[in-house]
């Protein structure tokens, strides 16, 4: 082993025999330190003061360098020596020693000879703040505009077809007035009825007599439209006189002989008096059937019917369907649209208009 002292941090350096007469370079400081070739297990000689990098002595094993190539050596030692670099650590400088090998590292006492690793390539410096927000931003202006016209073109595409679609068949007007619309199927006003069975329970005095055989006449056509295969019965509100229904105590397939047997019961039938509610409704419920349709052209109901209303949809919660209808006036009647809603049928102010022309 050979023993110096760096020339940088004064650590004593244990080298092996095998560096002799060349570089190496100090573990703690990576100052270059130059191994000399006569010392062997004996201790290096006071370091000089002007810390060469590099001496101009070749190592016996290897073979002499031209004469040019060590000139050239010695003058780039010189020239780094005289820089000042050879107190910069120049651990990753690369510099190779004349046998063409990387510089060792020279080891202290404490730490054991290894030869010097390549130089690492330097990492390249990291993106500014303001680079990486214009990296993230930045978006390929083809694929939006593709992906924004095939949108385009979709919303496009849908708005046609529902242009050419139409609106539902099946669709119906509720709320507060309007012209109502066609319904294809059963229904009456432009409101689809599909219950399998149904009870018309319609006003006879003084607040519908104008509208008593537009009412009368929109009743055919509903019955009309539900086909033989469902049960119907017409009941009229009481007006003092007689109770009228058709038929009388029982519900009937909504057939064309059926029907022209209702509307012989009724032809003399006139709409007067002060009607009352209670004993129709009681009537249709009886019959238990799946809807119970209600027209008048009152925009309020006595205390009495309005009770008989509100017990009549409790108990059809969820069983009979009430579909109300205010018609003639523009009017509003809260009760009955409260029943609609409360049972899941449908309420509607029909207009004197549309009743006269409703299907």
């Amino acid at each position: 082993m050979i023993s110096i002292t760096c020339t940088h941090c004064q650590t004593v350096l244990n080298i092996d025999d095998a560096f002799a007469g060349g570089v190496c370079r100090c573990q703690h400081c990576g100052t270059i330190q130059t191994v000399p070739a006569h010392l062997k297990n004996g201790s290096a000689p006071a370091p000089s003061s002007s810390k060469a990098l590099y001496q101009n002595k070749a190592r016996a094993s290897a073979g002499a360098a031209p004469q040019g190539g060590r000139r050239e050596l010695d003058d780039l030692a010189q020239a780094v020596a005289s820089s000042g670099l050879s107190n910069s650590g120049l651990s990753g400088s690369g510099l190779n020693n004349r046998s063409g090998s990387p510089l060792p590292a020279a080891s202290s006492s404490r730490a054991s000879l290894r030869p010097a690793g390549p130089v690492q390539a330097a990492s390249p410096a990291p993106a500014t703040e303001q680079e990486q927000r214009r990296e993230r931003k930045s978006v390929p202006l083809i694929p939006v505009l593709a992906i924004g016209g095939g949108l385009v073109v979709v919303l496009i595409g849908l708005g046609v077809f529902l242009a050419l679609r139409g609106p539902n068949p099946s669709s119906t007007t509720s709320g507060t007035g309007g012209t109502g619309s066609t319904v294809a199927g059963p229904g009456l006003c432009g409101v689809s009825i599909t219950s399998p069975s149904v009870v018309y329970v319609l006003d006879r005095g003084n607040a519908t007599a104008h509208l008593f055989d537009p009412l009368k006449a929109a009743t055919y056509r509903s019955l009309e439209s539900l086909g033989p295969d469902r049960k119907f019965e017409v009941i009229f509100w009481n007006n003092g006189g007689e109770d009228a229904a058709y038929p009388a105590d029982s519900l009937a397939n909504a057939t064309p002989e059926e029907i022209e047997k209702c509307k012989r019961a009724f032809e003399d039938l006139v709409g007067t008096g002060n009607s009352h509610l209670r004993g129709a409704l009681d009537k249709a419920m009886a019959r238990q059937p799946a809807a119970i349709v209600i027209a008048t052209g009152k925009d309020r109901l006595d205390s009495d019917d309005d009770l008989a209303l509100a017990d009549a949809q409790e108990a059809a919660k969820g069983k009979v369907k009430f579909y109300t209808f205010a018609v003639g006036k523009e009017i509003e009647n809260p009760v009955l649209k409260i029943a609609a809603s409360a049972t899941g049928g449908q309420y509607r102010q029909v207009p004197e208009s549309e009743l006269r022309g409703a299907p």
